[in-house]
């Protein structure tokens, strides 16, 4: 809840800006229901107050809609991370394989930056 919103939107009742607005821009991202993001745009642009002078919507409520969104999308994620923490083993077999690939394209990389900048650390004697 202590995302940066609109520094200038003091109360939830004023007019607020939605550009450049990170929770915005998230909700643009991850939000996949476009209509209901183009509405929360509309009442925060807008602002103003219910007849009971709460605001009609605030920034915690555009925040708690974005937390049950990104929950929504990293759940999968979550769920397939929580698959592999039971296959320890075949996660080592990846780091391993994978450093090595590295290691082996890494040198691949700096073979050809000393070979186009002609750097020759080590000659070997003829």
């Amino acid at each position: 809840m202590g995302m940066f919103t609109d520094p200038n939107r003091v109360h939830g009742t004023e007019p607020g800006q939605v550009e450049g607005n990170p929770v915005f821009i998230y909700h643009d991202a991850f939000n996949s229901e476009q209509e209901r993001v183009a509405q929360l745009k509309e009442l925060y642009r807008r602002g103003g107050a219910t007849p009971q002078g709460k605001p009609i919507l605030g920034d915690v409520q555009v925040k708690r809609e974005l937390s049950t969104v990104l929950n929504q999308f990293l759940e999968p994620i979550r769920a397939r991370r929580a698959e592999f923490e039971q296959e320890e083993d075949y996660i080592w077999d990846v780091l391993r394989e994978g450093t090595v690939r590295g290691r082996i394209r890494a040198q691949e990389v700096m073979n050809a930056v000393r070979s186009a900048m002609k750097v020759r650390y080590f000659r070997l004697s003829s």
